[in-house]
């Protein structure tokens, strides 16, 4: 089955049931993704290379996170990004 959902209905969804919401940004005020506070309930927003999060998350999103990069790179294709971002918060919260 596949459901689709408009933004509006997933962030009302996560901010009615108290979730934490973490986005990958790039931006100074971004925290080192090995540096967030997991809460209980937690959810993840991860962006496109090109267009990167929509402002409508921006604007909700209780902590910024980033994947520090000692290169010239910019910025990680999502899948690695999220394979990176996932197994930290995995070994965090004590999976591995």
């Amino acid at each position: 089955n596949l459901y689709y959902l408009e933004k509006s209905e997933i962030i009302n969804f996560l901010k009615e049931n108290d979730y934490s919401i973490i986005s990958t940004y790039l931006d100074k005020t971004a925290i080192p993704y090995n540096k967030i506070e997991l809460k209980e309930k937690n959810a993840i927003v991860f962006g496109n290379e090109g267009n990167g999060i929509s402002s409508d998350f921006i604007n909700i999103t209780d902590y910024k996170t980033i994947i520090p990069i000692l290169s010239n790179t910019e910025s990680l294709n999502v899948a690695v990004a999220t394979g990176i971002i996932l197994y930290k918060f995995r070994e965090i919260e004590g999976a591995f």
